[in-house]
């Protein structure tokens, strides 16, 4: 059986309320939580060694490079009683439940876990993501979004309508990244994203 794993709204009000405590008392957002001021271990899970908030691409990028099998996303059934993980290998069921549950925080707690055929491993997607999103912004290419679809096993980018799909399609192969990894789309609406690249998941050491 899988592990439950919840992150209520009573838990997100909590974190809120310690920042925010930080907030009152500092005059700008905090860094970082005191952990000595932390109670719940439900807080303290999402919180790393420093007390900073561990951002859901790290965990999930994390957990595909902590379990061997090539972790790659999931999603459920319709009922939400099984999960299926997306797995380079499916063979490694232990693997595809333990990556699951470091990286899922949501409120479903399936019974069943079913491993399923993935294409990349997460740490693959987020690390091209990331070069993505910085080399489509250096080259000045407008794009209004670009993500993660994890339920997917894959990476989608939003260009703008003005951009070129021939010059991102040839910066992904410069970058050596696959054409089965990135979905490109145009987009005359949504959040422009370019020039924003501090903003694009970092992925740790």
């Amino acid at each position: 059986m899988l592990r439950r794993k919840l992150v209520p709204l009573s838990l997100l009000l909590i974190v809120m309320a310690v920042f925010a405590g930080a907030v009152l008392a500092t005059g700008g957002p905090p860094e970082q939580a005191d952990l000595a001021e932390v109670k719940e271990d439900a807080v303290r899970a999402i919180l790393d060694s420093d007390g900073r908030v561990i951002d859901p691409y790290q965990g999930m990028a994390k957990a595909a490079r902590d379990n061997e099998g090539g972790f790659g996303g999931w999603y459920f059934s319709e009922d939400k009683d099984a999960v299926y993980v997306f797995m380079m290998d499916t063979s490694k069921i232990g693997a595809a439940e333990a990556a699951f549950n470091s990286a899922y925080t949501g409120q479903h707690s399936p019974t069943n876990v079913v491993a399923v055929p993935g294409t990349h491993s997460l740490d693959e997607l987020f690390t091209w993501l990331n070069q993505m999103v910085k080399a489509l912004a250096n080259a000045e290419i407008l794009f209004r979004g670009a993500e993660i679809y994890q339920d997917q096993n894959k990476i989608k980018i939003g260009l703008d309508e003005s951009a070129s799909l021939e010059d991102a399609e040839n910066i992904m192969e410069e970058l050596g990244i696959p054409a089965s990894a990135i979905e490109f789309s145009m987009r005359s609406k949504g959040r422009f994203l370019s020039g924003f690249v501090v903003q694009s998941p970092v992925i740790p050491a």
